[in-house]
């Protein structure tokens, strides 16, 4: 698995849809999934900062290779403040809101 720029791809998820089997790309951006089927299966492919790419791997396929794009808008910084320790109950159960200023 790989970017548009041929940068390999780690920690990606490869899912075979509809059911719980999946696996993670290794650091050089290769996976493995032993699939016992027959039938055509639709994959699913995410990672933090690309685009989720949904494929069908036919059933006289045994491999199949995965170019990711970046997803535009991803927020490259997030803050978050909390606070801990002794807070009222009624400070505990607040609603918060997140909002992006870069769209």
């Amino acid at each position: 698995m790989k970017d548009a720029f041929g940068k390999a791809i780690e920690s990606a998820t490869v899912t075979v849809v509809g059911t719980n089997l999946s696996t993670s790309t290794d650091i050089d951006g290769f996976y493995k999934l032993k699939i016992d089927s027959k039938q055509n299966l639709k994959i699913e492919v995410t990672s933090v900062g690309y685009i989720t790419q949904n494929v069908s791997l036919k059933s006289n396929e045994t491999y199949k290779d995965f170019q990711l794009k970046k997803d535009d808008h991803m927020l490259e910084i997030v803050n978050v403040k909390g606070q801990t320790g002794n807070q009222k109950k009624s400070q505990r159960n607040k609603k918060i809101r997140i909002q992006c200023e870069c769209c």
